[in-house]
C-alpha cells in the first residue's frame, strides 16, 4: 500500500485516478480548495489547500508521502487580466509549494501532468497560450527541484482526454448530451488533428509511472501519454454519428480556428511500458454504452 497525495483529485481525471488507486489498495489524500465540493468518503483523506506553504506543510506534518501526483490546473486557452494571478498560482505555485514540502520532509516521487499545447508546430517548446507557458515554467522549476538527486519527477504530456462520466463542457460531450434534441453547432471547418486517449488509458499510464519512478534515474524526465492515432474533427463527428445511427447539425467552416491551432499534434517518447488499449471507435461506444444504462 502507497501513501498517495493528489491534487486536482475532484477533477474529471482525478477522480478516475482516485477510484482506481482505492481500488488497488492504495491509501489516497487528496488536497483541496476551500471552495472544492466533495462526496464524504470515508477512504479518502481531505486536506485543504490555503494558498500558503503553512497549509501544505500541515499536510506533510501529518503524514508520510511515497508519492505525490500532481493533477491541479487551470486550463484555458484565453486568459483575461484577472485570470493571470489564479493562473500563476494554479499551475506554478501550487506546484512549487509541493516540491519544497517533498524535499523538507522527504517525499522522492512526484508525476506532473504537462499538455502538448507547449508544443505549436511540432516545436521542442512553442506554446499556444498562457496556460501552455506556465506549464512549461513548472517544468523548469520542477528540473531545479531534482537538481541534487533527492526527487525522482516524470511528466506526463496528456493530449485530448476524453470519457463515461465527464462534467466537462467539451465539444464531444454537448454532441452525445444534444444528439436527441437537433441542436445546431457552429464549428470550424474541422480539419484539425485529435490524438484522442481514453479516461481508463490515461488512468492506466498514472499507475504505471507510479511504479516505474522507483526504477527511473533521479532527475525529471517527461513522457508523452497518446493513443492508437489521431482523427480529424471531422473524422470523430462522421464516428460518433454512425455509432449514435442520426447525423448531427452541424455548420462546418462557421468558426475559425483559434490563433495558433494546432492543425497535427507532435509526439514525444512514449511512457515506457504502456500503451493505449482503447481504441476511438470502442471509447465512443463504451461513453454511450454507459449513458444509456444510467
Amino acid at each position: 500500500m502507497a501513501q498517495i497525495l493528489i491534487t486536482g483529485g475532484t477533477g474529471f481525471i482525478g477522480k478516475h485516478l482516485i477510484r482506481r488507486l482505492i481500488k488497488t489498495g492504495h491509501n489516497v489524500t487528496a488536497l483541496i480548495r476551500p471552495t472544492s465540493e466533495v462526496k464524504d468518503t470515508p477512504s479518502i483523506t481531505y486536506r485543504v489547500y490555503e494558498g500558503t506553504y503553512a497549509s501544505v506543510e500541515a499536510v506533510f506534518q501529518k503524514q508520510s508521502f511515497d508519492t505525490v501526483i500532481h493533477l491541479a490546473s487551470l486550463a484555458q486557452y484565453d486568459c483575461s487580466p484577472e485570470q493571470i494571478a489564479p493562473m500563476i498560482e494554479t499551475n506554478i505555485t501550487l506546484g512549487t509549494l509541493l516540491l519544497q514540502a517533498m524535499k523538507q520532509y522527504g517525499c522522492s516521487h512526484f508525476i506532473n501532468t504537462s499538455t502538448y499545447w507547449q508544443h505549436y508546430r511540432g516545436e521542442a517548446y512553442q506554446p499556444i497560450c498562457l496556460y501552455a507557458a506556465t506549464k512549461k515554467a513548472f517544468e523548469d522549476i520542477i528540473d531545479f527541484y531534482t537538481l541534487d538527486g533527492t526527487i525522482r519527477a516524470i511528466s506526463l504530456t496528456l493530449y485530448d482526454v476524453y470519457g463515461y462520466e465527464d462534467p466537462r463542457n467539451k465539444l464531444l460531450n454537448l454532441l452525445i448530451k444534444n444528439r436527441h434534441v437537433g441542436k445546431s453547432f457552429d464549428l470550424s471547418p474541422g480539419e484539425q488533428k485529435l490524438q484522442m486517449t481514453f479516461i481508463d488509458d490515461v488512468v492506466d499510464a498514472y499507475i504505471q509511472a507510479m511504479n516505474f519512478l522507483p526504477n527511473t534515474p533521479k532527475n525529471h524526465t517527461i513522457y508523452g501519454v497518446y493513443g492508437q492515432g489521431t482523427y480529424t474533427l471531422k473524422d470523430i463527428v462522421a464516428m460518433l454519428e454512425t455509432l449514435t445511427g442520426a447525423p448531427f447539425s452541424i455548420q462546418w467552416g462557421q468558426k475559425a480556428y483559434y490563433p495558433f491551432q494546432i492543425m497535427d499534434p507532435s509526439f514525444g517518447k512514449k511512457l515506457p511500458h504502456w500503451e493505449a488499449k482503447v481504441s476511438l471507435k470502442e471509447g465512443l461506444s463504451i461513453i454511450l454504452e454507459k449513458e444509456a444504462a444510467s
